[in-house]
């Protein structure tokens, strides 16, 4: 069963890869140029008592195998400050508001790069 569960959440990432212009053709690698690794990375999202609610996969690529000036630009995705976060809740509660949490899924997908990136597909 898990293995089904871990299945279907890499096919919903792979769909969502699919929806967006971020993957070519396999092509041959320019001359100079690496691929970087990929793989999978799994996470269990758990609502507020521990209960597992969500399993999702995401496929990643290895960045610590990047070269400046080569394929070194800044491709990490963008967190909250801790100190911002609560900033946030303490204005929430002066003014009495209401925070709604949304997750943005794929934000980062249609971005347009100024030179390409290569990887190799995971294993499997």
């Amino acid at each position: 069963m898990l293995t089904e569960t871990w299945d279907t959440a890499r096919k919903e990432e792979l769909n969502g890869i699919g929806r967006h212009p971020v993957f070519r053709d396999f092509m041959e690698l320019p001359k100079g140029r690496m691929a970087l690794p990929s793989h999978w990375v799994y996470m269990i999202e758990c609502d507020g008592t521990g209960n597992m609610q969500q399993f999702k996969a995401g496929l990643v690529c290895v960045g610590n195998h990047l070269i400046e000036d080569i394929n070194y630009q800044a491709t990490n995705a963008l967190t909250a400050h801790l100190a911002n976060v609560r900033l946030a809740f303490l204005i929430t509660t002066k003014y009495d508001l209401e925070i709604h949490q949304m997750d943005v899924w794929a934000a980062l997908m249609g971005v347009d790069l100024e030179e390409g990136i290569y990887i190799h597909p995971p294993q499997g």
